[in-house]
């Protein structure tokens, strides 16, 4: 059985052989198995399952076949194989459904994914991560729910400190999304060590994650006083006139250095002469651009 099951995993990830198990009914057994006794059984049915979901109809029979409250079950499995399985499955399903986003961060499964961010496994930290800035993404109740479960010092941790630049970055982008147009998540995340954290995730290699980390300082700068003190005090202005040096070529790290500056020189005229300062000689942002004006938030 454990055989099968997992040639039924490699199968499903074929087009032609995937249109086959959907038409000869494979979805409701497999998501039987999701509550088997055995772990190898559960986790390669979620891995199924996850390649089976590739549209929104086919997502939305495996809801109806009750595939959601087993795998937010098997979240809280002790199997390292069992949790990373869920954890991939319910990230195709919110991708594709407004009902599982919705759903999550008012079920059983949030405590868990915040737990699960100080994990010292890097898939499963990885996993939580995304899923959490997945579900923060969808919606302005998600983020006040999420803001909740205090996931803020375990996601600075894991910006910080993680090991993969993957799971850094979706740990920033969690951030980011938690924090766009919530005060509260904005203190929050400022408290709990994300603009120290931000700071150290601007020097990793991967531009995708020194993006994110700077997306994220513009959310916390937006519309919050604070917050443009602690990325003053923080260094985290300075470092953004470095990165417009050292990541010219980095069109979405220019631009959000660019905003960044920007908004936080609209702050005091102690940050406006920092920021002055800072950006004398610069090409890409010559001094005299540096002043209060309307800054775009959503980048």
């Amino acid at each position: 059985m454990s055989y099968a099951s997992a040639t039924l995993e490699h199968l499903a990830d074929d087009e032609e052989c995937r249109s086959r198990f959907l038409k000869a009914g494979v979805i409701k057994p497999l998501v039987a198995m999701l509550g088997s006794d055995d772990e190898d059984f559960r986790a390669v049915a979620a891995c199924v399952l996850r390649f089976l979901c590739q549209g929104t109809e086919e997502s939305a029979k495996v809801q109806e076949a009750g595939a959601l409250e087993r795998l937010e079950s098997m979240l809280h499995s002790s199997n390292f194989y069992t949790q990373v399985a869920a954890m991939g499955t319910l990230r195709v399903l919110a991708q594709r459904s407004t009902h599982v986003c919705e759903a999550l961060p008012n079920s059983s499964a949030l405590p868990v994914l915040v737990t699960m961010l100080s994990n010292a496994s890097t898939s499963i930290n990885e996993g939580a991560a995304a899923l959490i800035m997945m579900l923060a993404q969808h919606s302005s109740d998600n983020k006040a729910v999420i803001g909740r479960a205090e996931p803020f010092d375990a996601l600075a941790g894991l910006v910080a400190r993680g090991i993969s630049a993957t799971s850094r970055m979706y740990a920033a982008l969690a951030l980011h999304h938690l924090s766009s147009g919530n005060a509260s998540n904005k203190d929050k995340a400022v408290r709990g060590g994300a603009v120290d954290a931000l700071v150290l995730l601007c020097a990793a290699k991967e531009s995708s994650a020194v993006d994110a980390a700077v997306r994220c300082m513009l959310t916390l700068a937006t519309d919050y006083a604070p917050g443009k003190v602690a990325l003053a005090a923080g260094g985290a202005l300075k470092l953004a006139v470095q990165l417009l040096r050292t990541r010219a070529a980095d069109h979405g790290v220019v631009l959000h250095c660019v905003l960044l500056l920007m908004q936080c020189a609209t702050n005091s005229s102690e940050i406006q002469e920092q920021v002055w300062l800072g950006c004398c000689g610069l090409p890409c942002l010559r001094p005299w651009h540096i002043h209060p004006s309307p800054i775009p938030t959503d980048c």
